[in-house]
């Protein structure tokens, strides 16, 4: 995405992430406050090009404010990075982003994921960290209830921050009914179930979740982990290292890798 003053020129490219082939590409230059008709125009594009047939006409995006959206574009570029540093400069942005537009579910559900990261990885205090990240979470359902990454979020607060096993299940088993297909979603639920004891189980749903976000160094790293705890050690180690290809500033993969 380009931006010179008020036109902005988009580039989307359709690519099979099994071996590279382009499927589709395509350019497009607007006016910058025409940006969801551009989003809209490209998921119709995607659509014809994969031949799908749909119940309904393409997916629809949630609407917010231009400027909202791009902090919130900036910031999810950084958090794939999973460093300090970028997931700090991330928040700020969402944080922007909601002074904007209080109403954009999208960015409260990824605050709620960057604070629980944060914490997760020490940089923030594990009581208001997990707090900020479950109100986040709540305030992505409160303005849209059928946001299925908010739910999501909350699941994982739940069993992090809480060890609610059953609190968890249900907050996923709603994400789940609402976005089944979601690689991240399934990548959790993985996680529960390999808490509870189901380690084939959880073992199943991370690879399916990993092969359907191939570039995804977080989906990577829940696979790993995942041969690990299973005892699994050389798959483990190589699937961390993979990790550290698609990403190599991973701090958590990167301590496991070693480790």
């Amino acid at each position: 995405v380009r931006q010179t003053g008020e036109r902005v020129r988009v580039t989307a490219r359709l690519v099979n992430a099994a071996d590279g082939f382009r499927l589709w590409a395509e350019s497009y230059e607007r006016d910058f406050d025409d940006l969801f008709d551009i989003q809209d125009d490209i998921a119709a594009k995607i659509v014809a090009a994969l031949q799908l047939r749909l119940l309904a006409g393409p997916p629809e995006v949630t609407e917010t404010q231009p400027e909202a959206y791009t902090l919130y574009l900036r910031a999810n570029y950084l958090v794939r990075e999973m460093n300090e540093p970028n997931l700090r400069e991330a928040t700020d942005l969402y944080l922007r982003a909601l002074d904007i537009d209080p109403g954009y579910a999208p960015a409260w559900a990824e605050l709620s994921a960057t604070y629980a990261n944060r914490t997760a990885a020490g940089h923030l205090d594990f009581d208001p960290g997990y707090q900020k990240a479950r109100e986040a979470a709540q305030k992505a359902v409160e303005v849209d209830p059928d946001f299925a990454r908010g739910y999501e979020q909350l699941g994982w607060v739940a069993f992090w921050y809480d060890g609610d096993m059953a609190e968890a299940a249900r907050h996923l088993e709603t994400a789940l009914t609402l976005a089944p297909r979601s690689p991240a979603i399934i990548g959790k639920a993985a996680v529960l179930a390999m808490a509870l004891g189901r380690v084939e189980q959880s073992i199943r749903l991370h690879e399916y979740s990993g092969e359907r976000s191939p570039l995804d160094a977080v989906e990577a790293y829940n696979v790993a982990l995942g041969y690990k705890y299973a005892g699994r050690l050389e798959q483990a180690e190589a699937a961390f290292r993979r990790v550290l290809s698609l990403n190599p500033d991973y701090d958590a993969a990167a301590r496991a890798a070693r480790g």
